[in-house]
């Protein structure tokens, strides 16, 4: 008899084949407990969250340029800045984007206390529940 998998890959690759089987006998199965696409995205946070390796750093130069945090995924470098304040001023997001640029940082987290998250392409300034729930998006 076939034995349930222990190890976290093992059942990432299940939950795959359920996924599948559940898209598949859609018209016999129409009203599952998890739907097919929920059990999908859960799978894929898993997949980012989990698989996907990322690097830690710190960048710090004698000149005073540093970063609280450096996150290198496979595709992006992350530079992240971390204030107490609720009120960043553009000069700690000028600073933020200069020191990025010396690592070539894709993306620019500036975390502090502000109660709206402002974001562009490559900048987002958000509290920290805001940061960690987009890094687990």
């Amino acid at each position: 008899m076939p034995r349930f998998p222990i190890a976290e890959p093992d059942v990432a690759a299940l939950a795959a084949l359920v996924a599948d089987g559940l898209e598949q006998a859609a018209e016999d199965f129409p009203t599952p407990p998890v739907p097919a696409t929920e059990l999908r995205a859960k799978l894929d946070t898993y997949t980012r969250t989990r698989v996907c390796p990322c690097k830690l750093g710190i960048h710090s130069q004698s000149d005073g340029y540093e970063l609280d945090l450096v996150l290198d995924w496979v595709t992006e470098r992350w530079a992240v800045e971390i204030k107490l304040t609720s009120n960043p001023t553009s000069a700690m997001v000028d600073r933020l984007n200069q020191t990025a640029d010396m690592i070539d940082a894709t993306r620019r987290v500036l975390v502090c206390r502000v109660a709206r998250k402002i974001e562009t392409e490559q900048l987002l300034v958000a509290s920290l529940p805001v940061w960690l729930k987009t890094l687990v998006a």
